[in-house]
């Protein structure tokens, strides 16, 4: 569960009229992290993507989350 979300009454934002904290916040959002996806992917996936990004961690992320 992701902790990190402020409730509407802690909002610091202020909001156009006609939209509300409710319009912007995406509950169904968590976010993506490298050992989540490091976990999920093949010798063969981790392989092709160290060939692809050398040490780079941006790219390896980038190349493991999108395929490309």
């Amino acid at each position: 569960m992701l902790t990190g979300r402020i409730k509407e009454e802690e909002s610091l934002f202020h909001y156009r009229e006609g939209t509300t904290y409710k319009t912007y916040v995406r509950t169904s959002f968590y976010p993506l992290f490298i050992e989540d996806v490091l976990s999920k992917m093949t010798d063969a996936e981790k392989n092709a993507a160290v060939a692809t990004c050398g040490s780079n961690k941006e790219c390896f992320f980038d190349l493991a989350v999108t395929g490309r």
